[in-house]
């Protein structure tokens, strides 16, 4: 059987201004086996693109 690595799954990206609700957000959907990228506003997501 083949394992399924980190680089494998799909990312969901948070942007949210408030930092406890990011960090809340990204351990929630870590905790659920998924890769995520954090972002404190829209602009700083699109700089990332």
């Amino acid at each position: 059987m083949e394992s399924v690595g980190m680089n494998n799954l799909p990312t969901v990206y948070i942007v949210d201004d408030d930092p406890a609700t990011r960090l809340t957000m990204l351990r929630l959907i870590e905790a659920h086996g998924l890769r995520t990228e954090a972002f404190s506003s829209a602009g700083e997501f699109l700089e990332g693109f």
